[in-house]
């Protein structure tokens, strides 16, 4: 069985989404130190935001400025303890594999991998499931795919008429 690629070309959305996302990205890379945009830096990013619709929005939801630190404090709180664990759990050339796994656990499973203090273990596996995995497909095949893909998605080359 084949699958059907859909690809949107272009993809609308307003430009105050794009400043998020770019300032949730930086936060990720320079602020988190993490690969990963997480639905707890993309809610803070928008919490911080004070000026943006979904920033505005948060401010209306939590009554006091109390409430607004304290959601911030929490948020913060989490994702250090996170990263934390993340980086002192996990063996350096492996992090990227930790970061892998939580994209693909939810909040509550990943939570509960910490605290039976399993992550360790839950990362070498995943690594080697990934590879294993890997090496079962045909990689040219995928590869030979994805740049068709490519090509379609970027085919914004236009060719003079001139000689």
């Amino acid at each position: 069985m084949q699958k059907k690629v859909i690809f949107q070309k272009n993809l609308l959305y307003s430009y105050e989404i794009n400043q998020i996302f770019e300032k949730a990205c930086e936060n990720a890379l320079n602020r988190f130190k993490s690969p990963v945009i997480t639905a707890e830096i993309l809610l803070l990013t928008i919490l911080e935001e004070k000026n943006s619709r979904g920033g505005k929005l948060l401010k209306k939801l939590l009554k006091t400025e109390t409430e607004w630190f304290l959601l911030r404090y929490k948020i913060l709180k989490k994702l250090h303890n996170q990263e934390v664990q993340i980086r002192s759990e996990i063996s350096k050339n492996q992090h990227y594999f930790g970061y892998l796994l939580k994209t693909q656990l939810s909040d509550n499973e990943f939570e509960k991998l910490l605290h039976k203090r399993l992550l360790e273990e839950s990362v070498s596996t995943f690594r080697n499931l990934l590879v294993i995995e890997t090496l079962e497909r045909n990689i040219f095949e995928i590869l030979e795919d994805e740049v068709k893909i490519s090509i379609l998605a970027s085919n914004t080359r236009r060719y003079s008429n001139q000689l």
